[in-house]
């Protein structure tokens, strides 16, 4: 079904949580793979929540887990390097997106 989503049509890693949250890490600029965001969603179908991870570069095959009450998300660097992010669950609680003005 086609969306509004962003997406940069390149791959992008979901799972779903112990708490039956789903989360999605994707590019989300459909021009390029930059940046990488973090999306969250209830159900699995809308995603509401969408929080930037990092950018400024060609970012590319992420992969995520759940892991002792954390997101181990990891990913390449320009195909030069291979990173992982680690997120605790109950910040994700604490994220805000920020305002459009």
């Amino acid at each position: 079904m086609r969306t509004n989503f962003p997406d940069a049509r390149s791959k992008f890693s979901s799972t779903r949580l112990k708490d039956g949250r789903y989360v999605l890490v994707s590019n989300a600029n459909p021009a390029k793979r930059d940046p990488l965001v973090l999306s969250i969603s209830d159900d699995g179908v809308v995603f509401n929540k969408m929080y930037y991870l990092t950018g400024g570069r060609h970012i590319d095959y992420p992969h995520v887990i759940e892991h002792d009450g954390h997101l181990l998300i990891a990913f390449a660097g320009g195909k030069q390097s291979v990173e992982v992010m680690k997120v605790r669950l109950s910040d994700l609680e604490k994220l805000e997106i920020p305002s459009q003005k």
